[in-house]
């Protein structure tokens, strides 16, 4: 019984880690595309 729920609780453990760790990983792409864009736009303001 023990052993049961302590694998229950290690099961959501890593899956929270996972959503975390994707989460990370879209809110980095966003933000590399966020700044890539503002570069685009301050190379046509300086032209």
């Amino acid at each position: 019984m023990f052993s049961n729920s302590t694998h229950l609780r290690l099961k959501q453990h890593s899956h929270r880690t996972s959503y975390y760790a994707s989460n990370e990983v879209a809110f980095t792409k966003s933000l590399r595309q966020t700044s890539s864009n503002i570069l685009g736009v301050l190379t046509l303001a300086a032209r």
